[in-house]
């Protein structure tokens, strides 16, 4: 989705930022109420989800009937455990300062910047969070099959949550185009490197990865074409 299907707009073919600084501010503060309701509920969302997982491996590890843990699986444990508590830590934080005056001092660039960091340490730390590729890591891949009583491992989980953090940022936060770049990018590389370094349980791992980057690119269109919108409605709004 280019400008030239909406030529009245004077907004940079790319980026699609106005060409006027003051009216592209103007515009992202405008935008700053739905962005914070849109962080809140994003933050109850993925409270939810990290309550869940947390339950889901603290009974594998803890409450399943296996002898006891090997010494080898303790430090994979503990990293797989630590990542998901920052995961919950996060969201809990977010709430909070949503609850707090120290939003108010907050810019809409401030936001966007915050969420983008908060999608990306999802990204950059989902692999931590799958037995298989700590097990490849840690050299440690039978005992997790043991653990699990099965060495089916699949990548569903994994390009799930790579999913969801870009689905996030694209369909339910009115993040500007122009600060979705890095996720965009990291997001595309992330799932191809994890199989080129480590490999994949699945059998046509790189036919997967091209169905995420036809997601992928669906979601920019798609968030594209939204902003574009949004932009010619802010400037009839704003000539009236």
């Amino acid at each position: 989705m280019t400008t030239d299907n909406f030529p009245d707009i004077p907004v940079e073919r790319w980026s699609l930022r106005f060409r006027a600084a003051a009216t592209e501010e103007a515009f992202v503060q405008k935008a700053l109420h739905q962005l914070l309701e849109s962080w809140e509920f994003a933050s109850k969302l993925g409270l939810g989800l990290c309550i869940m997982l947390l339950t889901a491996v603290v009974y594998y590890y803890y409450y399943h009937e296996i002898e006891e843990l090997p010494d080898r699986m303790q430090g994979p444990r503990d990293l797989q455990l630590g990542v998901l508590i920052v995961w919950f830590a996060l969201h809990v934080l977010s709430l909070v300062v949503l609850k707090t005056s120290c939003v108010e001092r907050l810019k809409g660039v401030h936001i966007e910047i915050i969420l983008m960091t908060l999608c990306l340490l999802v990204i950059c730390s989902a692999c931590l969070t799958k037995e298989y590729y700590l097990g490849k890591m840690f050299h440690i891949l039978p005992y997790y099959a043991k653990l699990l009583g099965s060495d089916c491992f699949s990548d569903s989980w994994l390009l799930l949550m790579l999913l969801l953090a870009q689905a996030i940022p694209h369909l339910s936060l009115p993040i500007r185009s122009c600060m979705l770049w890095p996720l965009q990018l990291i997001g595309a590389v992330s799932y191809l490197a994890m199989i080129l370094l480590f490999g994949s349980p699945e059998q046509y791992p790189a036919l997967l990865w091209v169905c995420y980057i036809v997601i992928l690119i669906l979601l920019i269109r798609g968030k594209r074409f939204s902003e574009l919108t949004s932009r010619r409605m802010f400037l009839l709004v704003a000539e009236e």
